[in-house]
């Protein structure tokens, strides 16, 4: 569970919310039909004496829909909650179980559910911005014709350095959380956030992660591929302002992006990645990775992953002009730091610039065991984010060439 305490973790926006660890809420998957015809991708489920909470996903956007004999209430981010924002359950001692709402705009609001089933606010905690922010969605065409839907969080007045976060894949959804780190050293500056709902994730159900499995790796980079030229015909960066960013899966298609597309972004950024699946049936943990990646001791890996493993992948274009972030941990239980070790080889030998840490000091997936250093930790990813960013911050919006969507 994220916890939103920026000295005890790495501030990262990749982190996939689950419900708190308490008895009431259920993790589900499937859909019901709410007000107005619109379908829930359900999350998780609270069953009471007189009533059922549902969370999940209508359109791409969190939502509950609280179920007793009056009826179908639908409460959703960008109607009744702040758009953008991610939902979650947690008890209280006086309210029962109440919403708590946050978003990298806001740290926090609850909602308490009244009898009735309708909400009230009983707490807010907002943030003292010095700049102008807000949130607004944008959506994007992919290849096939896929709606892909982007939140975009920041001033949007102009274009500026914007931080583009992607996963995609094993059923994970992408959602906003506060930090204050990302508040004060991002957001405050001027700069952006993307998210993008690519497939992959659940944001529109168990098809929306099916259709990103096994053959259909490469719709996910499609998807990026096709939001960050929208992003970017929108005005909302250049190409030169783009960081694209991922941590573990989300890593791996970034870096298949970047080889696919080196100019589509200026700036990777790749945290305990996954970046080579051509060996995973070797390892107890990876072993579970084949149901995404598929075998590669079998011919299906042949014909489709090696197309999006970033190892594997031959270059479309020249990495001299990219710069790269990379870190790992090498007592990485889930990606083993080769993983990294690999990539980093790779990226400088095409030339591309790459800034690398390799930390050895006691850690997980997660970050370092000690929360002072995984501070410091977190203090060298944005004190080179920061870094980069100045340098593209004057940049003007240039027009878009001729043809360069094309692939």
């Amino acid at each position: 569970m994220k916890n939103r305490n920026d000295s005890s973790q790495q501030p990262d926006v990749t982190r996939v919310r689950t419900s708190p660890r308490v008895s009431g809420p259920v993790r589900v998957r499937g859909s019901i039909r709410v007000s107005h015809g619109f379908t829930m991708f359900v999350s998780w489920r609270i069953r009471e004496k007189k009533r059922e909470i549902y969370g999940g996903w209508i359109d791409a956007n969190c939502a509950i829909a609280i179920l007793d004999d009056r009826g179908v209430r639908t409460y959703q981010a960008g109607e009744f909650f702040p758009p953008g924002c991610f939902i979650e359950p947690v008890e209280d001692s006086i309210h029962g179980w109440v919403m708590r709402v946050s978003s990298f705009l806001l740290p926090e609001v609850q909602f308490a559910i009244e009898a009735d089933g309708s909400l009230a606010e009983i707490s807010s905690t907002p943030y003292p911005f010095s700049v102008s922010v807000k949130h607004r969605r944008i959506n994007s065409v992919s290849t096939d014709g896929t709606r892909i839907p982007v939140d975009c969080y920041g001033e949007l007045e102009q274009c500026s350095p914007t931080f583009v976060h992607v996963y995609g894949g094993f059923g994970k959804s992408n959602t906003s959380f506060f930090s204050s780190q990302i508040a004060s050293r991002w957001l405050d500056q001027g700069f952006n956030i993307a998210l993008i709902h690519t497939r992959g994730g659940a944001e529109y159900g168990t098809a929306w992660h099916e259709q990103a499995r096994l053959q259909g790796r490469a719709l996910v980079r499609y998807d990026v591929e096709s939001a960050i030229h929208t992003l970017q015909d929108q005005k909302v960066c250049t190409p030169q302002q783009t960081f694209l960013h991922g941590m573990s899966h989300g890593a791996l298609v970034v870096a298949s992006t970047a080889m696919h597309s080196p100019s589509l972004a200026s700036n990777y950024l790749c945290r305990v990645p996954i970046a080579n699946t051509r060996n995973i049936h070797i390892d107890d943990l990876s072993h579970k990775w084949i149901t995404e990646y598929g075998d590669s001791r079998v011919s299906d890996w042949e014909a489709f992953m090696k197309k999006e493993d970033p190892i594997a992948v031959s270059i479309n274009g020249s990495l001299k002009d990219t710069a790269w972030f990379i870190s790992a941990y090498v007592d990485d239980e889930v990606t083993p730091v080769s993983h990294a070790d690999l990539l980093v080889e790779k990226l400088r030998a095409n030339l591309a610039a790459v800034t690398y840490y390799r930390y050895s000091s006691p850690g997980t997936h997660q970050g370092a065991v000690s929360s002072q250093v995984r501070q410091e930790h977190s203090d060298q990813f944005w004190d080179y984010l920061t870094t980069q960013a100045g340098k593209t911050n004057k940049l003007l919006c240039e027009p878009a060439l001729a043809g360069s969507h094309a692939r």
